[in-house]
């Protein structure tokens, strides 16, 4: 498994999008506490410079990560998974599930990418360590929730624009939802149901639809 996992993070991150979202993401969560930390956040907006950047970051990870992961866990042809499959004599739902996993571990790399700015606005706002680390935690929960929102969109469209913009609507509602629960233990939880319900559906469908649309092909 851990092969296979390996194999599909390096498929993924030699393309050029790996860098191109890393340096969009820094780059736009620099940005923010750029503009914003001299005033100690958006006027406008009542919220501490490190909440408002959390909550700044939700809309960049529904683009960016949807972007980044959509092709990993929504293959163009069956024979991406059909045919490894029958190389290496693992299951496609195995394979799928190491597509998940390599999934989760780029979105948490892409959440990390950006651990200096969330420091940086959180001492700019004077905020302590439990709150640093909760935002933090806030971050890398919302980065799952995008990982298994995008493998929900990919059982239940098949193309690849289609499985994107999906994500991304899905992505913004279950934040929405979130963001609604306010104490942070349960929107942690509700971060964690939707990643646990993405991948499971994703990883249950995979060899049943694959091999259906493998067939069906021929």
């Amino acid at each position: 498994m851990t092969a296979l996992i390996a194999h599909d993070l390096r498929l993924a991150t030699r393309r050029v999008a790996w860098p191109l979202a890393i340096g969009l993401h820094a780059a736009a969560t620099t940005l923010f506490v750029a503009v914003w930390g001299p005033t100690n956040g958006v006027p406008l907006w009542t919220a501490p410079l490190l909440s408002q950047l959390v909550a700044a970051d939700r809309l960049l990870l529904a683009v960016l990560l949807t972007w980044l992961i959509t092709p990993l866990l929504a293959p163009d042809h069956a024979a991406d998974l059909t045919g490894w499959s029958a190389v290496t004599g693992v299951s496609v739902t195995r394979l799928m599930l190491s597509r998940a996993v390599a999934a989760i571990l780029m979105a948490l790399v892409m959440v990390i990418s950006a651990a200096p700015i969330i420091v940086a606005a959180a001492q700019v706002s004077a905020l302590d360590s439990a709150v640093l680390m909760l935002a933090c935690l806030e971050m890398a929960a919302f980065s799952l929730l995008v990982v298994g929102a995008t493998a929900l969109s990919a059982v239940i469209w098949r193309d690849r624009l289609a499985v994107w913009c999906g994500s991304m609507a899905l992505t913004i509602a279950a934040a929405v939802v979130a963001r609604l629960v306010s104490p942070a233990v349960p929107r942690l939880a509700v971060c964690a149901l939707v990643t646990v319900i993405g991948v499971t559906s994703a990883v249950r469908a995979a060899r049943g639809r694959w091999l259906w649309i493998d067939e069906d092909a021929q």
